[in-house]
């Protein structure tokens, strides 16, 4: 019995003393697509998701990271598909992030566009990255959010069809 009480003692001083500890190091980012021309790109991660948001790796004490705030935070950019993120033994941030793959980008009849993923989510254009996929033009801008998301689905739909075919593509 005493051997049991004094485990839970050690580890409970142990979750403590760890707790209080800062990260060592920069974050390491994990990108899906880490080409030189990408919609995200790793330094820019980093400021957005910490620095501009005023964490500071070196003085944050553990325990008051909240990892889960921070991956639904970055969940928030439309061009994040899914942000995991997670403390390694050494004390290192790692930060993996999915980004969304455009397999359209669809322009409308109010001279607006967006791209398109493969689930029919619409994304904005970036200013500093043209994405190379098919392209639908003269669309109209439906106000209904369900008929909208039916054709951007539809349309996602061809354009991974067009885009898989050698011929089309």
């Amino acid at each position: 019995m005493l051997t049991f009480l004094g485990i839970g003692i050690s580890l409970i001083a142990a979750s403590n003393y760890q707790s209080k500890k800062t990260l060592n190091g920069t974050p390491i980012i994990h990108l899906n697509d880490e080409n030189e021309f990408s919609f995200l790109q790793k330094k820019d991660i980093e400021e957005w998701l910490l620095k501009n948001r005023n964490i500071h790796l070196e003085t944050t004490p553990l325990d008051q990271l909240d990892l889960h705030q921070i991956e639904r935070f970055a969940e928030q950019n439309p061009w994040i598909k899914k942000a995991d993120l997670y403390i390694d033994n050494q004390r290192r941030l790692h930060i993996h992030i999915e980004q969304r793959t455009p397999v359209a980008r669809v322009f409308f009849q109010d001279f607006t566009s967006a791209y398109v993923d493969s689930s029919g989510f619409m994304m904005p254009v970036s200013k500093g990255y043209t994405f190379p996929t098919v392209i639908f033009s003269n669309l109209p801008n439906w106000k209904e959010e369900e008929r909208m998301n039916r054709a951007m689905q539809s349309i996602a739909h061809l354009g991974k069809i067009i885009s898989n075919d050698t011929f089309w593509n």
